[in-house]
């Protein structure tokens, strides 16, 4: 095939990539954008309590460099719940800026909420060294009753249930004719020992 062929055949064109949607994402976008302002001035008081009330958190996702950010969650979810019960008083009783400040006014709602931030962190600390304690203490045991019953098959089956062949009888070592000596002859009656010749080699 000559370079003009080649030249003239047609080149497969890529073919165009889908685009996702536009509309939907600008939608969630303008809708995000409308209802995150009212949201924010209805509950403008809840936002300021969890705000406040929830410091030790937005401090652990800060701090919190793993992935994952376990440590961080812990805190969150207990910080939370110290500051729902005072959230809920809030929206049954007067949801104003007031009742907020009278909130934070004494000093045992402070308490609560971040006691509850501390029990978070202390189950971040506490539990994985709880949890590798008894995995260690349940692989101990588990272990412990393997080798029991390793131990009933070897005597019923023999050491090949182990996988290991067992021993076989030691052998005596070979001995040449010439190492075996004929037991000297008993001496004739009325000789002593002594005066027989002494035996060869």
């Amino acid at each position: 095939m000559s370079e003009q062929e080649q030249a003239q055949e047609p080149q497969p064109q890529p073919q165009p990539q889908p685009q996702p949607a536009a509309g939907g994402s600008k939608r969630g976008a303008i809708m995000a954008w409308v209802i995150a302002p009212m949201v924010g001035v209805v509950f403008f008081p809840t936002i300021i309590l969890l705000t406040i009330g929830m410091a030790p958190s937005l401090v652990a996702f800060m701090t919190d460099r793993r992935a994952g950010k376990f440590a961080a969650r812990s805190v969150a979810y207990l910080n939370f719940a110290g500051c729902l019960p005072f959230a809920l008083r809030m929206w049954v009783g007067s949801h104003t800026l007031d009742a907020v400040f009278q909130i934070f006014s004494d000093p045992m709602n402070w308490f609560v909420m971040y006691s509850a931030a501390a029990v978070g962190w202390l189950i971040y600390f506490c539990t994985p060294p709880i949890v590798a304690g008894y995995m260690a203490v349940t692989l101990e045991v588990r272990i412990k009753a393997l080798d029991t019953r390793q131990e009933a098959l070897i005597k019923e089956w023999g050491a090949e249930v182990k996988g290991i062949e067992a021993a076989p009888p030691p052998i005596a070592p070979s001995m040449d004719e010439d190492d075996l000596e004929a037991p000297p002859p008993p001496p004739p009656e009325g000789e002593d020992e002594s005066d027989l010749p002494p035996p060869p080699g």
